[in-house]
């Protein structure tokens, strides 16, 4: 029979089974499983050996920057096998370190969640060896490395470069992971100086000796050719940056100069002045000299030396250039306001991050920027050898259109800049035909350096055939803007405006097309006006900033200067151009902002009035600026005058009898002259035709009261005319008397002799201490006496004593120390630390003693960790200890560790415990049974130390009080601040030994009954509360009075100091310009006016900011949360409401001057307070219980100006934070969440707006706004003075909310969406606006209308309502206060524009004097726009009569036709114009003498051709009507003239020069940066790490062939080592 073949396979499967058992059997032989097990064997032992000696050391390294990380993986030594991974932070606590031998994690900024500390402590229990290089959160110190290897590593990171790089990752392989094959000996790590000469290629010199020996030997050196210091805060080899290093000095070298190059920071002064440079280069990190500052400003002032800032972004390339946000938080601070505080100049960007081959970012100089900065360096080195008559000037002054004046902030322009051109001509400058008077200067200015309207066709026809422009070929021009400007920005120049010379002040010459550029010169310097850095309809907004691009005339104006007139140096005179205020980049500018592509490489010198400090800080950064600060006017009380001075006459009559009848007669009186002077209306009250009451009558009082003594400007200043002597004494008395009127009041109050009732009325404070603080100054200023005898001893010795317990060290000094204490030493390893030679029995003795102790047991515990440990350990020496106690004195944290070391049973403990056997020994013993016993021995003396303590009659009359029924305050009124502390650590102690109890009522009776009542427990606890209040109440109290006695010697001492600064200022400014020009250091000093900052003064020195990340100071946050509460205060007395929302103005000069007040009101507002790091850097805010707050939480928006934005982003971010915190808190129904509420309504209004559900639920905390497209205006300022161009307030507001709506949060910056600013306006009832400047005010500077106004404006639009508004006044910041805005609004039109003392101060000045009062003129008009209710008939009605009528006899039309009758043509206008808008009800008869005079200033002067008075048609129609008759058409006629040139008589055209089109500039824009290297390819760095080197792993192959297949569980044989 056949078979299926299939079938023959088939086994039976009891057959095959028995062949299975079979085959087992004989695997299971005694050979077979011998074999199998050998096999095995040598598998594990190969493992085991693989493991142990040869697989790959595998290395992590977490937190370090791209840089750090390739500079790591090129140092790797091929012959260690080391792998690196580099692990991202986020991925940490899910990744873990497992699998690592070795984990290396950077420590500056690292803040380790509790995920990521479980996940390394993980790692560590399974054998990973952890070390944190330079921790700063102890919490984050995970190191577990000790003794040798602690310190070996720490000394090759710390040492750093790529020899001990490498040598690390030797000594990770052979001694942290025990491997033997490829782990050659690593060196001992090489110790690098901290403060060393270098060169690029590597070496160090320790001397500057040898590094002048070593560069003579080179060739390099270059005799009898300027020295340049270039320092640099990290040593050549250690240096990440050291590429772009290199390009600087190769740069500087082929340019002759001799370079030294300087690392370190505790000797670089003592090597500045061993090199005696010509000028220094500063790479910036922190202070040029820690803990020398006052030294080396001294230094550099003294031999002229200037100080360049140049700076390294540590930012990716492209994502810099087209980044608008720039440097902030501590980046900024260190990197550019640290340095300025030195008098450091040009923040100039050189190198940034680029992509490697691996795809990892490192530093890497920008070429063409690294050539244009040393070229910056060789034109100011020669600036100091030229002479002065070779050398060549470009001067840019500011001026409106038209006839207008030359403007600049408080300066009489003219006769300032003729001035300043008079002193270089005495200096050796050639000046050619410069004019001797200002007449003719000025004439010379106006018809060759006019500033032309857009509407001027007519004057740009006489320009060109009189005024003798600089006729530039456009080919020229576009030669120039090739070679000068990054072809992308020119790109967008030709794409806004056409290609050159495009329309705006473009001729024909010679059948060519070219630009007439206004220029006016004498010999070797020209001066330019500032021309128009955009083409719209709004002046304003072009001025302060705008993202379109500059046109091709203001391009000329800075380009003719560099290579047509070839100048030397660029001057910006006078606060201030619109230069800085060009797009885009908020500092460490690139190529593609238009400042830093304009000024190129001239060094720049910008004169600045002291008080403006936030346009300042612009200028200086945006515009790499040298300021040169000068004074304002001088200031004077403005007193009473006319028949505010016979009403205020009446009031202290009335005041003092008491003859009734005479009484009602001057009540009559009064209430007569208070209508007659419409004062009613300023303080809005009710109308009425009874005689005021009596509180009327003191409202008036204290009202008149303020506006007598409100300061005052006289006149504007003159640079190079120093005030009179009357008027230096005048305004030294103005800067004293508030410093020594309130310290006094200040001292009464705290000693009882007066109440703050008395001090707060405005009479008595006048008579008691305004007055007397007056004759003490005239005293002092007049040598008849001296400040000691004003000062009672007692309150010095107070003061000297209270300083002596509060310690504090600066910023400069806490830095120094702790470099000092960080001075590297050498790894070299002493196995001596690691041997146990201790003396157990003193061993266990000690920590008996130290068990018994709490404190000193949790201290002792905390030794485990190895850091924690080796910085105790530090503390044993005394040189250590007496360093860290420098700066321990600001930080707590240090402060006990230290006391704690000062402990002599613990300093001997930790000594002995040096040795990590002996410390895990004494670590073990705290928890060893058999330690309890002498343990107990030791707790039960503490014991009886306690007991004894607590029955001694001191402590039980203390526990007695505090548990009696008696209140326990009338106990603690008696109390000093000494006694109260005293009293509440012996009822904490009470509580604290609670178990102790028993013993204490065995041993005293008085105990036994003082804790049997059941009610003790709770009394105690009360009486501690209420102790805690003692102490705070006296603590502030004595803070308060010290606070005082240092004002009040503070404002006596230097009475003497601030007149004689006075005096010396204007000699100094114009010293200081010849110093700039000559290639000179300027001083740095702080800003604000004289009175306000006194030690502004003396002037000529380059102004400075502060640190942001301080902000708000503490000082700023008393003061803050005072104005917030008295915010509340007066919306309460008023509505009877809290206020639902707060919008707050902020500006950056104010910020800076206040040290941030408003930033504090915000956060009060909100409910929380800042959080300040141990260098009291505010970096986070605490949520305020409402408990503790006891009020709602008040929703706030803030407005920041661009400045602010720029100086402060981080507290912007904070603000920001603090909405979303106070948003989210958890507060009990009967405190309302107004932040929770403002968040639901702007998210709903999102939603209407057309925004998503998400996007506007993201946005509905968004509070902080600002300019698009990185502007620094409002961009309404043109649109609200032409008032033919709107019928409605709601069109200027809807063009701020458009302007102004850009969001500044989080990864938004910047970002613009409609409806989101409007979102955040809702509930808004009240605005706020922060004023410091006494030399500035509502009316008259025009910023004020322009934000604040805006604001109010925008928020009726956006709410329906109109809001309350006031100013937080701290101008006298010895005592800051509210201010409603009316009352702020006739305070300065009564103390100035109707106060005939201003008037005649500022007729006797010049051009620019008389345009003073046309801007405030305009000013008050765009108020009356914004914010109707704030600006009514009675003011115009009072202007009307002392400028039109003459009232007070001035011969105002006389004077203005004298000095400047522009100035009165346009203020005519802005009435005219503010009564055709319904803004004034002016009678027929007001309207046509208004209208009558202005057109008689037309007809006499000529048209002056403002906006207001040649470019609004509708206003001429309303003129001429008003008019009437052939005047009017005459009037008309002038005006066509100038408008329209010879087409309005009917001649032919033959210029186009002033054809504009009006550019709309968009809500968002973003620019591609150009490309300077080549792009990689792309990479992960994420991942990155280094491969094996072929050797090697044949190597390895050829070891473990025979076994890899049966290898399959290394990692559980793996041991770590």
């Amino acid at each position: 029979m056949s078979r299926d073949p299939a079938e023959t396979n088939i086994i039976p499967r009891p057959r095959r089974m028995l062949r299975m058992i079979s085959a087992i059997r004989r695997l299971f032989r005694p050979k077979v499983l011998a074999l199998l097990l050998a096999i095995v064997a040598a598998a594990a032992g190969v493992g085991y050996a693989w493991v142990r000696h040869v697989g790959p050391t595998r290395v992590a390294v977490v937190n370090f920057r791209d840089f750090q990380f390739a500079e790591m993986l090129d140092s790797e030594d091929p012959g260690a096998w080391v792998k690196i991974d580099r692990i991202d932070l986020p991925d940490l606590a899910r990744a873990g370190l497992s699998g690592y031998d070795v984990a290396f994690f950077f420590g500056r900024g690292l803040n380790l969640d509790e995920p990521q500390q479980a996940a390394v402590r993980r790692a560590i229990a399974g054998g990973t060896r952890v070390y944190v290089y330079g921790a700063t959160n102890s919490a984050s110190d995970l190191t577990d490395l000790a003794g040798d290897d602690l310190k070996s590593v720490s000394a090759y990171f710390e040492n750093g470069g790529r020899r001990n790089l490498a040598s690390l990752f030797r000594y990770a392989r052979k001694a942290l992971d025990g491997k033997s094959l490829w782990a050659p000996t690593p060196d001992e790590p090489e110790v690098i100086p901290s403060d060393v000469l270098f060169h690029v290629d590597g070496r160090f010199f320790a001397t500057v000796a040898e590094y002048r020996r070593f560069y003579e030997s080179s060739g390099k050196h270059r005799p009898d050719r300027p020295k340049v210091a270039l320092l640099t805060s990290i040593f050549g080899p250690r240096n990440p940056n050291l590429g772009s290093m290199g390009a600087l000095v190769e740069a500087m070298e082929k340019r002759g100069l001799n370079v030294y190059p300087i690392a370190g920071f505790l000797k670089r002064l003592d090597f500045v002045r061993e090199i005696a440079p010509d000028l220094v280069v500063y790479v910036p990190h922190g202070r040029l000299a820690p803990g020398k500052a006052d030294e080396a400003i001294a230094y550099l002032k003294e031999r002229g030396v200037p100080l360049l800032c140049p700076l390294t972004v540590q930012e990716e390339y492209a994502a810099w250039v087209g980044s608008q946000k720039g440097m902030e938080g501590g980046m900024l601070s260190q990197n550019v306001v640290m340095p300025e505080l030195d008098g450091g100049a040009e923040p100039f960007a050189v190198a940034a991050l680029f992509p490697d081959e691996r795809g990892l970012n490192v530093p890497g100089a920008i070429p063409e920027r690294v050539q244009t900065f040393a070229s910056r360096v060789e034109r100011w080195l020669s600036l100091r050898s030229k002479p002065n008559a070779a050398k060549k000037l470009a001067v840019v002054y500011y001026k409106g259109p038209g006839q207008n004046a030359m403007a600049a902030a408080a300066l009489e322009v003219a006769p300032s800049l003729l001035n300043l051109l008079k002193r270089l001509k005495a200096e050796g400058y050639d000046l050619g035909d410069l004019p001797e008077s200002v007449e003719e200067f000025q004439a010379r200015i106006q018809r060759q350096g006019p500033v032309l309207g857009a509407y001027a066709e007519g004057a740009f026809e006489a320009f060109l055939k009189e005024g003798d422009p600089e006729i530039i070929p456009a080919a020229d021009y576009e030669t120039w803007a090739r070679a000068g400007i990054l072809a992308d920005a020119y790109k967008a120049v030709e794409e806004q405006y056409g290609p050159a010379p495009g329309k705006f002040l473009a001729t024909e010459r010679d059948g060519t097309t070219a630009l007439a550029l206004p220029r006016v010169r004498f010999g070797n310097v020209v001066l330019l006006p500032q021309l128009l850095p955009a083409m719209g309809d709004d002046s304003s907004k072009l001025i302060h900033g705008a993202k379109v691009a500059p046109p091709h005339p203001y391009l000329a104006t800075y380009l003719w200067a560099r290579y047509g007139f070839k100048a030397d140096a660029l001057v910006h005179f006078g606060t201030h151009g619109s230069l800085e205020f060009t797009p885009w980049k908020q500092n460490s500018l690139s190529g593609m902002d238009w400042p830093d592509a304009l000024v190129g490489d001239l060094p720049h010198a910008y004169l600045y009035i002291i008080n403006n400090i936030g346009e300042a800080v612009i200028a200086k950064r945006r515009s790499y600026a040298t300021l040169v600060s000068h004074l304002t006017p001088p200031f004077a009380e403005s007193d009473l005058y006319g028949p505010l001075k016979e009403l205020q006459t009446a009031i202290g009559s009335w005041q003092s009898t008491t003859d009734e009848a005479l009484k009602a007669e001057l009540v009559a009186t009064i209430t007569r002259v208070v209508r007659e002077q419409k004062i009613d209306r300023d303080l809005g009250l009710p109308e009425s035709s009874t005689p005021l009451d009596e509180d009327q009558i003191e409202h008036v009082h204290d009202y008149l009261m303020t506006v007598g003594l409100e300061k005052i400007t006289r006149g504007l200043y003159t640079l190079g005319v120093p005030y009179p002597e009357d008027r230096v004494i005048e305004t030294a008395r103005m800067m004293g008397v508030d410093g020594i009127a309130q310290a006094r009041a200040r001292l009464d109050v705290a000693q009882g002799a007066v109440k703050r009732e008395q001090v707060d009325d405005k009479t008595f404070f006048e008579t008691r201490y305004h007055t007397p603080a007056l004759e003490t100054l005239d005293a002092l200023l007049s040598g008849r006496a001296k400040p000691d005898s004003f000062l009672d001893p007692a309150d010095l010795a107070r003061v000297a004593s209270y300083d002596e317990d509060h310690r504090t060290i600066g910023d400069d000094q806490f830095f120094a120390e702790m470099l000092r204490m960080g001075e590297r030493e050498g790894g070299k390893r002493n196995r001596a630390d690691g041997e146990d030679k201790t003396d157990e029995a003193r061993l266990r003795e000690l920590l008996a003693a130290v068990a018994a102790d709490p404190e000193e047991l949790d201290f002792v515990r905390s030794l485990s960790a190895e850091a924690q440990y080796q910085r105790a350990a530090s503390a044993l020496d005394p040189e250590t200890r007496r360093k860290a106690r420098r700066i321990a004195a600001v930080v707590p944290a240090m402060r006990k560790a230290l006391d704690m070391i000062e402990r002599p049973q613990v300093a001997e403990l930790v000594g002995l415990m040096k040795a990590r056997p002996v410390r895990d020994r004494a670590l073990a013993l705290l928890e060893d049974p058999e330690m309890k016993p002498r343990i107990e021995i030791e707790l039960a003396k503490a014991r009886e130390a306690v007991v004894a303590r607590l029955t001694s009659a001191e402590s039980t009359s203390d526990l007695v009080a505090a548990t009696s029924e008696r209140p326990i305050a009338e106990t603690l009124a008696a109390m000093d601040l000494a006694a109260a502390r005293a009293f509440r650590a012996r009822l904490n102690e009470y509580k604290a030994q609670a178990a102790l109890t028993p013993a204490l009522a065995a041993k005293s009776n008085a105990v036994a009954d003082a804790l049997a009542d059941p009610e003790a427990p709770a009394r105690l606890d009360a009486a501690v509360a209420a102790a805690d209040r003692r102490i705070a109440t006296l603590e502030e109290q004595e803070r308060e009075h010290v606070s005082a006695v240092k004002t009040l010697r503070d404002a006596l001492s230097t009475a003497t100091r601030n007149r004689d600064a006075l005096a010396a200022s204007t000699a100094a400014e114009l010293d200081a310009m010849v110093a700039v020009l000559d290639g000179r250091y300027v001083a740095p000093s702080s800003g604000g006016d004289a009175v306000a900052n006194p030690d502004a003064v003396p002037t000529g020195r380059n102004l400075t900011s502060i640190d942001a990340e301080k902000a708000p100071s503490a000082e700023a946050w008393r003061v803050g949360k005072a104005l917030a509460e008295e915010t509340i205060r007066a919306k309460l007395s008023e509505t009877g409401r809290y206020p639902k929302k707060v919008a707050l103005s902020m500006w950056g000069g104010e910020f800076i001057n206040t040290q941030g007040v408003d930033l504090a009101m915000v956060f009060h507002l909100l409910g929380v307070e800042p959080v300040r790091n141990a260098r009291g850097e505010v970096h986070d805010v605490r949520l305020v219980p409402a408990a503790e707050l006891k009020r709602p939480r008040v929703d706030v928006v803030v407005q920041t100006s661009g400045q602010l934005r720029d100086i402060a982003a981080s507290r912007l971010a904070l603000i920001d934070r603090a909405v979303k915190v106070a948003a989210s808190a958890d507060d009990p129904a009967d405190f309302e969440n107004q932040v929770r509420e403002g968040a639901v309504a702007a998210e709903a209004l999102m939603k209407e707006r057309g925004l998503s559900p998400i996007e506007a639920k993201a946005l509905a905390t968004a509070r902080v706004f600002g300019g698009v497209n990185g502007n620094y205006g409002t961009g309404i300022m043109g649109l609200v003075e032409s008032g033919d161009r709107w019928e409605n307030a709601d069109e200027i507001a809807d063009r701020y909310l458009n302007n102004m709506g850009a969001v500044y949060t989080g990864e938004r910056w910047g970002d613009f969406r409609p409806g989101v600013f409007e979102g955040a306006l809702q509930n808004t009832d009240t605005i706020v606006h922060s004023r410091s400047s006494n030399v500035s005010g509502v009316l008259s500077l025009d910023h004020v209308y322009e934000f604040m106004g805006g604001l109010n404006n925008a928020v009726r639009k956006a709410t329906g309502a109109e809001p309350d508004a006031f100013f937080a006044d701290v101008r006298n910041k010895h005592k800051p206060k509210m201010q409603a805005a009316r009352e702020a609004v006739w305070v300065e039109a009564r103390s100035t524009l109707l106060n005939p003392k201003y008037i005649r101060d500022l007729q006797a000045g010049g051009a620019s004097s008389a345009a003073v009062f046309a801007e405030t003129f305009r000013n008050t008009y765009a108020w009356n726009a914004l914010k109707p209710d704030l600006v009514d008939d009675a003011l115009w009605d009072e202007l009307y009569a002392v400028y039109v009528e003459d009232r007070e006899k001035l011969g105002i039309r006389e004077s203005f036709a004298t000095k400047n009758p522009y100035a009165l043509q346009e203020m005519t206008a802005v009435m005219a114009e503010t009564a055709r808008k319904g803004l004034w009800d002016a009678s027929p008869e007001q309207l046509r003498n208004v209208a009558v005079l202005h057109a008689e200033l037309v007809r006499d002067h000529r048209p002056g051709c403002s906006g207001f008075v040649c470019d609004n048609a509708k206003l001429r129609e309303t003129i001429r009507g008003a008019v009437g008759g052939p005047a009017g058409d005459a009037y008309i006629a002038a005006i066509d003239r100038v408008r329209e040139g010879e087409a309005a008589d009917g001649g032919a055209r033959k210029v186009e020069g002033l054809a504009l089109e009006k550019v709309e500039s968009s809500a968002a824009g973003g620019r591609t940066a150009p490309s300077t290297k080549p792009e990689p390819a792309p990479n992960d760095a994420s991942t990155a790490s280094s491969d094996l080197n072929g050797f090697r792993i044949a190597a390895v192959a050829l070891v473990a062939a025979a076994i890899l297949a049966v290898l399959t569980l290394p990692g559980l044989l793996r041991r770590k080592h």
